[in-house]
């Protein structure tokens, strides 16, 4: 329900922007980049309709194109390795809308359709469609709604085989500010997750709540202070049902619109259930340490580079690295680059990483690996892009294995 009145109210605004005045348009000249099979796509905002009307804006982006991808170990497997070439078609669309200082209203939507050349079991369509709205209803109070589904493959590793995963979710939250130095923040999210497959069925329900007070110390640096409860229902009893509690504190500092730092550090508490098949920690309470840090630096106008590093616990349930496991730590560090000189209409963007996996019961192992993506407009409503991605994966018993991954592609905006 509250994705369709969002949507109808992103439309009716879209509506009487038009209608109010064409003329007193504005063109807006930035990029906006979805990605397909790991292939960025800059798609200049020029294309369709980009307006500012005094205080309000209206941008709408619609755009299809054609992929293809070859990848040289599909299973993502050190014993079943095999290649193929994917063809996708995809389309979506990013239509936002506001008035500053009262509403903002953003949609966000993609779809693919992926043919495998050598392996048509695994043809299928995945993609996404996400709302977000914002209304400040006084400089106190803010409050937000948001909703999203998303579809794609995925893979048990070591595992010959590739299975649906569809994901839910939906919230809400205020903001209250009874000082320009102290904000509150309360929020509720609903997450769902159907997998799909002959060896892990999965259906996943979580309903989390969270307050976040948070203090100014300058107007630059915030700290703040977040606690959650989240409790988890998987509904087909494979894995155990959890109650979790989480305390973290942290700090922000920014400058302007050409840099930020954060950290923070906490706690966290999970209490499984006994009503699941998994084994380990059923009926028992399990507490582990959390933390992340990270930031990014715009250099100049055309560079911009991030970091982050964290630690973080999560739900057997929702990862494909724990068929027999209640919970799986995973550290992991990441780093972007992302140069884009002049308007936009060429960008590179660099994302190498580094992670270990741990699961409380299934084998643990570590990944590495980059992702490499070059993209041109050749005029506003065409462009061009490539794509490589390279992931190594270690298991703690047994080898190393490569998967490379090359991306082209060409997109247009009508």
């Amino acid at each position: 329900m509250q994705t369709n009145n969002l949507k109808g109210l992103s439309l009716v605004a879209a509506a009487a922007l038009i209608a109010s005045s064409a003329n007193a348009a504005e063109q807006i000249k930035e990029s906006y980049h979805p990605v397909v099979n790991g292939s960025p796509v800059t798609l200049m905002k020029d294309n369709l309709i980009t307006q500012k009307l005094g205080g309000r804006m209206l941008n709408l982006d619609i755009w299809a194109g054609e992929f293809i991808t070859f990848d040289n170990n599909i299973f993502n497997s050190r014993t079943n390795e095999e290649d193929d070439t994917i063809l996708s078609t995809a389309a979506g669309l990013l239509l936002q809308a506001g008035e500053r200082g009262l509403w903002d209203v953003r949609i966000e939507s993609q779809i693919q359709r992926n043919n495998y050349s050598d392996h048509s079991t695994y043809n299928g369509t995945e993609g996404f469609f996400r709302v977000r709205g914002e209304r400040d209803f006084s400089p106190a109070l803010k409050g937000r709604v948001s909703a999203g589904y998303d579809k794609s493959y995925d893979t048990i590793r070591n595992v010959d085989g590739i299975f649906d995963l569809e994901r839910y979710n939906a919230g809400a939250g205020v903001t209250v500010a009874p000082s320009p130095f102290f904000t509150i923040d309360a929020d509720y999210r609903w997450f769902g997750q159907r997998r799909d497959h002959y060896r892990t069925d999965t259906e996943y329900d979580e309903h989390a709540f969270t307050i976040r007070p948070s203090y100014a110390i300058t107007p630059n640096t915030k700290v703040y202070v977040q606690g959650a409860f989240i409790s988890t229902n998987v509904l087909e009893n494979h894995y155990n049902d959890a109650n979790t509690w989480s305390l973290v504190g942290g700090a922000a500092w920014h400058y302007e619109d050409s840099a930020q730092v954060f950290g923070e550090v906490g706690v966290m508490t999970m209490d499984f259930d006994s009503n699941g098949t998994v084994t380990d920690h059923r009926g028992d309470s399990v507490t582990r340490p959390t933390a992340r840090a990270g930031g990014w630096l715009a250099l100049n106008e055309d560079v911009k580079v991030g970091a982050e590093a964290s630690y973080t616990v999560g739900i057997g349930a929702v990862t494909t690295s724990s068929e027999q496991s209640s919970y799986v730590e995973i550290t992991r560090v990441a780093v972007n680059a992302e140069y884009s000189p002049g308007a936009g209409r060429f960008t590179v963007k660099l994302t190498p990483f580094w992670t270990h996996n741990s699961p409380s019961q299934n084998t643990s192992f570590r990944e590495y690996g980059a992702t490499l993506g070059v993209t041109y407009s050749l005029i506003d409503w065409f462009n061009m892009s490539a794509g490589y991605r390279y992931l190594n994966t270690k298991y703690s018993d047994e080898s190393s294995y490569d998967r490379h991954a090359f991306m082209l592609g060409l997109a247009a905006t009508f």
